[in-house]
């Protein structure tokens, strides 16, 4: 289709489609119009009658709360009838709340209290009424079948008792009366009818709480439902609200019905008025389409021709009778396909040279390139010197597209002199009288200067990027937008060779840092071991009296400590040797089937001195036909002998630990160590898995070590394919549980560990 008869006949469907709109969809906009007109005054009426219903509960409350009082205290009380009246009240009784025998009345000649309220009644009363305020009851039939509202409060042991009639509530929902059904209603808390259209639906006291806006007023919402009325027969919409205090709900319906003939009429009076215009905007729509097709279908022509690769295709302009914007159309696009003809060639060889892979100098090749594609006389990337920020020294520099020896010079007095803290340096046509004292910019004769800054990541200053011309430059934002595309490579390419640097000295660091460590604790080792093993040894000999008596007792006291000593610092060597061992990779693993039974019972007689010493009551659970686990032997006996030796030392005297195995799934064995020791604090229980973590607090801090058992333990776990679990609770005791591997094809060097308290 033309575009001359599409722009007709839209132009002609603005002017008829609201007619169809209106006449086809009649709910449309003037219904929905009525609906929020409804709904907002409805909203609005409801609200209104339940602030009025808000403060009627307030004074009648208020003065019943104040007339009980005085009546339990026994003050007498006058000219109660009018004021009783003004809030519809028929009497005022109080009872004893056990009994229910009426002891006081107000009103008496009005409406006489019963002697006793009915035990039902008082049920109902009982259940409604605190101590702390005044509460209404559900509306209730009264003493004569009319619908009562009641109002309840404990006073000590009685109970008072306020009954009123509905009369002012009906009469003010009767004050809300528009259009031809629309109405008030006003329930209970509990959905039960109080004010209503229907007299019939007053005096039963009609259950309406399935109604949907009643449910949301008893769940003391406030909005607008449409819903369908069983009194009315009909669907209605209906403001609601609740009202504080008492739980009640109002809410002012009207019949939906109401709403259509209102929006019906209305679309009456708008049709009359849309179908006038119709035929001036079929005429108007013609000549319209006509006149404004003739420019466009020249751009679109040209468009077709640029398409086609005919690049120097353009507009025909400057026709007398087109207005300006019309001619402007065409000049613009001229514009356009010669900037995108130009920035196409141009991005094209950046998106070729930012994306070609990092290889041999490559901040040569970009420098060249983008030497090239901007067609400048010279092009350099320079490097701030190491610690200075004034100093710039060339590592790429390209003069008419061949590259040139690098040089260095200071950046006072040059263009780009503040560039470390600036954004970019543009000068076009003008430098060299800007800088006179720059002789380089006279050599070379320049008179246009562009420069960048090339950032790193974290914003530190790493250089300078700039192109200089010998003739002004006329397109400096294309030049600018190239500079910083390329700025933003050289940068990463900057960055990733200084990490790469960094990376590798930081390796080697550590590597020799590692090394040297290893080397030190073995040497130191072998060094210390020597002259304990002869201490320990002279000290046994001294402290058994192997070569006769020692006359003075504290000699061989002294000898037994060093002998003590002197194991617990040959101990501390060998773990220490162990960790630096594990640490550095240096350990050696010899997995195979191990009888669980038999290493629990060989480590157990390893520390027996140790728990005959304390008393400790250590007990043994290894079920028979245990499965064997693929571990090194010597780490298996070493972990037990560890976690028995720390369940020892945090154990008191005459203690108990126990030792128990189990098969814990078809793939793995678990080991629990358990001690009613210290135990460990929630905060500490992932601190003693590190070397050198210890718990320091005053029950842990009189113990012999320095830290290494446990993460020792979890390290060769962890080497043998197992996991560690550890449970414990200040005063307590703590369990430690190993998993370990039964077949060879389920190890694995992943260590879990689970902490729980």
């Amino acid at each position: 289709m033309k575009l001359r008869y599409l722009l007709f006949i839209v132009l002609l469907a603005v002017a008829i489609i609201p007619t169809i709109l209106f006449e086809a969809v009649p709910h449309s906009g003037a219904y929905q119009k009525e609906v929020a007109d409804v709904s907002e005054r409805h909203l609005l009426l409801a609200q209104n009658i339940g602030f009025a219903l808000e403060r009627y509960d307030q004074d009648v409350k208020s003065l019943f709360k104040s007339l009980a009082v005085n009546m339990l205290a026994g003050n007498k009380l006058s000219d109660t009838k009018n004021l009783l009246a003004g809030l519809s009240f028929r009497h005022i009784c109080i009872a004893t709340a056990s009994t229910g025998e009426v002891i006081h009345a107000l009103n008496e000649e009005v409406a006489p209290c019963p002697k006793i309220i009915p035990g039902k009644r008082l049920k109902e009363f009982l259940k409604t009424a605190t101590k702390d305020k005044a509460n209404f009851t559900s509306v209730l039939p009264g003493p004569d079948g009319r619908p009562f509202l009641y109002v309840v409060w404990l006073v000590g042991d009685n109970l008072s008792v306020g009954a009123i009639y509905t009369d002012y509530i009906v009469e003010l929902g009767k004050t809300i009366s528009f259009g031809k059904r629309g109405h008030a209603a006003i329930v209970d808390h509990t959905g039960r009818v109080i004010a209503h259209p229907l007299p019939k639906w007053r005096a039963e006291m009609k259950d309406i709480s399935k109604i949907l806006p009643v449910k949301n007023m008893l769940a003391r919402k406030t909005g607008v439902e449409i819903f369908y009325s069983p009194a009315l027969k009909d669907d209605m919409i209906a403001g609601y609200t609740w009202v504080k205090g008492t739980n009640w709900g109002v809410m002012v319906p009207q019949p939906v019905s109401e709403l259509h003939a209102r929006a019906k009429e209305s679309q009456q009076h708008a049709i009359s008025g849309i179908a006038t215009g119709i035929f001036l905007a079929a005429l108007l729509s013609w000549l319209f389409a006509g006149f404004l097709t003739k420019p466009i279908l020249a751009v679109i022509e040209t468009a077709k021709q640029l398409a086609s690769g005919n690049q120097v295709k353009r507009v025909e302009t400057k026709d007398a009778f087109l207005p300006r914007e019309l001619n402007e159309l065409g000049t613009t696009f001229n514009s356009m396909s010669n900037s995108v003809d130009i920035a196409y060639r141009r991005l094209s060889r950046i998106a070729e040279s930012v994306s070609t892979p990092s290889s041999g100098n490559i901040y040569s090749v970009m420098v060249k390139d983008l030497s090239e594609i901007l067609s400048a006389d010279f092009t350099f990337f320079g490097e701030l010197s190491s610690g200075s920020n004034t100093h710039i020294r060339t590592i790429s520099f390209y003069k008419n597209g061949l590259e040139q020896e690098n040089f260095e010079y200071d950046l006072a007095d040059t263009p780009c002199e503040n560039i470390v803290g600036q954004r970019a340096c543009v000068f076009n046509g003008d430098v060299q009288q800007k800088f006179p004292n720059d002789t380089g910019l006279r050599v070379m004769g320049i008179k246009s200067y562009i420069g960048v800054p090339v950032f790193t990541s974290q914003q530190v200053p790493i250089g300078l990027l700039v192109v200089m011309n010998k003739v002004p430059i006329s397109n400096v934002s294309a030049i600018l937008d190239s500079l910083h595309i390329y700025a933003n490579r050289l940068s990463s390419e900057w960055q990733h060779a200084q990490n790469e640097n960094r990376l590798q000295n930081a390796v080697s660091v550590a590597n020799q840092a590692n090394h040297s460590k290893t080397e030190f604790l073995s040497n130191m080792s072998h060094e210390l071991r020597t002259p304990l093993n002869a201490i320990i040894g002279f000290s046994a000999i001294l402290a058994g009296q192997l070569y006769g008596p020692l006359n003075n007792a504290s000699y061989r006291e002294y000898a037994s400590d060093i002998q003590h000593a002197g194991q617990h610092l040959l101990t501390l060597i060998g773990d220490l040797l162990d960790i630096s061992k594990i640490e550095a990779g240096e350990l050696d693993i010899d997995r195979k089937e191990v009888e669980i039974g038999s290493a629990i019972k060989e480590s157990v007689r390893m520390i027996e001195a140790k728990l005959n010493k304390r008393h400790i009551d250590i007990k043994i659970d290894v079920p028979a036909f245990l499965p064997t686990v693929y571990v090194d032997a010597l780490h298996l006996r070493q972990i037990l002998i560890n976690l028995l030796s720390n369940a020892v030392k945090f154990t008191d005297d005459n203690g108990k630990i126990s030792v128990s195995a189990k098969a814990f799934n078809p793939l793995e064995v678990s080991i629990s160590v358990t001690d009613n020791g210290v135990g460990i604090p929630v905060a500490d229980q992932e601190k003693v898995f590190e070397p050198f973590g210890q718990v320091a607090n005053s029950m842990t801090r009189n113990h012999d070590g320095v830290g290494l058992g446990l993460p020792i333990v979890k390290s060769l776990v962890g080497l043998n394919g197992g996991k560690i679990d550890l449970h414990s609770k200040p005063g307590s005791g703590t369990t430690v549980e190993i998993f370990l591997p039964v077949h060879q094809n389920q190890s694995s060097n992943k260590l879990e560990i689970s902490i729980t308290s």
